[in-house]
């Protein structure tokens, strides 16, 4: 049995920050840059939970967040890996862009992965919140390896024994 390495999608296998700031200062006026990124949108925004939930919702409908390039060199990588390891995509992105999501990474790495898991940190509709965390559905899955751009989830999985990289030279 080959070991699985999980891989995070936003700002490991597409680079869609710099689509997020863009939108949010030409659309809300703000004067962001890649830094002050967040991935709890409230705090880069300074904005309340009701209104992160709306802006999230024009983002998914107005934005290419969610149609963003791959990141050019990560295709090449995961071919290599795929001849030792089985890949699979972990993403926190929520339930609503899932076919979304699914289309666009068969798009830019078919053959690559054998399954997406979408955590849908954006939904309430799994009442079981340790597999909505990267660590909580690497362990049920027996994940040995996670790729990831936050420092927290490689943290978390340390914690249950999968052994984390960190991608990326982020502010975050």
């Amino acid at each position: 049995m080959r070991q699985i390495i999980a891989v995070d999608l936003d700002s490991v296998l597409a680079y869609n920050i710099q689509i997020l700031i863009d939108y949010s200062n030409q659309r809300w006026g703000m004067n962001l840059t890649p830094d002050d990124y967040n991935d709890y949108w409230g705090h880069m925004w300074g904005v309340d939970k009701e209104e992160v939930v709306k802006r999230y919702i024009e983002v998914r409908e107005k934005s290419n967040f969610f149609n963003s390039e791959p990141i050019k060199e990560a295709k090449g990588v995961l071919e290599k890996l795929t001849k030792r390891y089985e890949l699979i995509v972990v993403t926190s992105r929520g339930t609503d862009v899932a076919e979304r999501t699914y289309r666009w990474v068969d798009e830019h790495f078919a053959g690559i992965f054998t399954e997406v898991k979408i955590l849908g940190v954006w939904d309430d509709l799994d009442d079981d919140p340790h597999l909505k965390t990267k660590a909580g559905i690497c362990e049920v899955i027996g994940v040995d390896y996670l790729i990831d751009d936050e420092p927290k989830h490689i943290n978390a999985v340390a914690k249950c024994g999968t052994k984390g990289l960190l991608f990326g030279n982020y502010s975050w």
